[in-house]
């Protein structure tokens, strides 16, 4: 870190602020240092930052100490309640004539305090900020991308990469308020006179629909005093009868307008508490304004999603324990007339005891293939990729298979149009080539034939698995992939299938970055193609 010393302002009896920097964390050591070693370097110093840690597990405490020296910093600590309520926690213990809502990866240009400050004193704003300006370089994606990332009406998620619903909290970078503005949200009525730019202000708070919630919103009014002498004979400031009821009619209109243009919102805020409640089934159509549209459409989409989410989750949940139930249920059944008989012969008690043990192997391959999948659909799943010979991996598949396949006298063929090597996780693509290898013997004629087929270009290799046997249905071919789907019910149960083969290997292909499709014909016979590519980028 480089050496920074504080002004000599800061070394006298109360010092005051102009900018108060409010910088919520939650476990970024790293960005908070990058950001406190760009505010050292400022040019203005006339700032104090306020670090707020929002529950951190790996907090930034030693580096706040390491830059105290050089700059005005605070730092407090609470429990974890979002970016949202931490910036409103620094807010209230801010001295500043301006709070500035910074967010902890920022790096913020040497002039930005100076710059901020200047324009401030210069224009009298009572809150600032906005979208930042995109480069006239920039293309319109890189306008789009830049919009997303710093308007108010973005979460910045962009950057993130959740796919989960949480509280909107935009982000901040270039964010500011006045004290006035602060304390006119916190319930109290300000006012003041801007003698350089001639003109005076007001702020109301705009309260909420219950008296006990915080404010919804500060509604600012301004009128201009150019024109108007102001000034009696000893300097005080005076306002005439007219003026004051043309200014109280503003003042009220003003009020009367930002209740219509609220409403809206206040309606969608509602519907989204009811859908935070768990209620799915919300209209949120809220079409007055194109903002409240497009914000209303978005979350409808969102809504749809999850519930399609919930849906296939109960679906899964009821399938898991109807198949699990049934391995069961058989052999309870097998036990209990076991139990009820006298004097079994020696042959049937052997029967259903291998039945019983066939039972115990069939919820252990459920079982399995469960947990199987579940590491698949994890996000943060890990592959342990290295570059494997694809030739020698298809042939021990088909040499592990081939016992199979002689006992239906089919016939298993590999052709391997080139070498090929990849980078790819060898046992859990092995498992995805297996399966489907395996399912076109189970799900075959007796003497049919099963072809294997290796190729490769530049980016990618393929791997074609054809058979002639039973084929799919058009209506089968848009399920196959799900969990539990079974073509023949029947003789998958007799072939030991538990319905997740095909889903565990589109996972795993989806993991290495590939892709799978399908195609067959009802009593002709299936091709399964698998792409991945050459090599592996995380």
């Amino acid at each position: 870190m480089k050496k920074y010393s504080l002004p000599l302002e800061k070394l006298g009896i109360g010092f005051m602020p102009y900018l108060s920097l409010i910088v919520p964390v939650y476990n970024r050591p790293q960005e908070v240092q990058e950001l406190l070693e760009s505010l050292a370097a400022q040019d203005s110093r006339d700032f104090e930052i306020i670090i707020v840690e929002d529950g951190s597990t790996v907090r930034c405490d030693r580096i706040v100490e390491q830059y105290k020296s050089a700059i005005d910093i605070k730092y407090f600590f609470k429990e974890n309640s979002g970016p949202g309520l931490s910036r409103n926690y620094g807010a209230e213990r801010a001295e500043g004539k301006y709070v500035v809502f910074l967010d902890s990866d920022c790096i913020i240009p040497r002039q930005y305090t100076q710059v901020v400050r200047q324009a401030c004193q210069e224009a009298g704003v009572d809150a600032f900020g906005g979208p930042d300006r995109a480069h006239d370089s920039f293309t319109n994606i890189q306008k789009a991308i830049n919009y997303s990332m710093t308007s108010f009406f973005t979460t910045g998620g962009i950057r993130g990469q959740k796919q989960s619903m949480e509280k909107f909290h935009p982000r901040s970078f270039n964010m500011g308020f006045s004290q006035e503005v602060l304390k006119a949200y916190s319930g109290e009525e300000q006012s003041s006179y801007n003698r350089k730019k001639d003109y005076f202000s007001l702020a109301f708070p705009i309260p909420g629909k219950d008296e006990n919630e915080s404010a919804e919103g500060v509604l600012l009014l301004t009128a201009s005093t150019e024109n108007i002498d102001l000034l009696e004979a000893r300097g005080t400031e005076k306002i005439t009868f007219f003026q004051l009821v043309v200014f109280w009619v503003v003042a009220v209109f003003g009020l009367l307008a930002a209740g219509l243009l609220l409403k809206p919102f206040i309606r969608l805020k509602k519907v989204l508490g009811a859908v935070a409640e768990g209620d799915l089934e919300q209209d949120i159509r809220v079409d007055t304004y194109r903002e409240t549209k497009e914000i209303s459409e978005a979350v409808s989409q969102t809504l749809r999603k999850l519930k399609a989410v919930d849906q296939s989750r109960q679906e899964f949940v009821s399938n898991v324990s109807h198949e699990l139930k049934t391995p069961i249920t058989s052999i309870r059944v097998l036990a209990d007339s076991l139990m009820g008989m006298e004097d079994v012969p020696e042959e049937l008690y052997r029967e259903f005891l291998s039945d019983i043990s066939d039972e115990i192997d069939r919820e252990s391959k459920i079982i399995d293939d469960l947990l199987t999948l579940v590491k698949a659909d994890k996000s943060n799943a890990e592959l342990n990729v290295e570059q494997i010979n694809i030739n020698g991996l298809l042939e021990q598949i088909l040499k592990r298979l081939r016992p199979i396949a002689k006992k239906r006298n089919i016939e298993l063929v590999l052709e391997s149009i080139r070498e090929v090597s990849a980078d790819v996780d060898e046992v859990k693509l092995s498992l995805a080539l297996s399966n489907l290898v395996e399912n076109a013997v189970k799900y075959n004629h007796e003497e049919g034939w099963v072809h294997v087929t290796l190729d490769a270009d530049h980016k990618f290799f393929y791997v074609k698995v054809s058979d002639n046997g039973i084929g799919i249905s058009q209506e089968d071919q848009e399920h196959v992939f799900e969990r539990f789907y079974r073509v023949d019910k029947a003789r998958s149960r007799e072939t030991g299938g538990t319905g997740l083969g095909l889903a565990i290997t589109k996972s795993i292909i989806l993991m290495h970055q590939g892709a799978i499709k399908l195609q067959s014909k009802e009593g002709e016979g299936t091709t399964f193609t698998v792409r991945i590519p050459l090599n592996y980028i995380p």
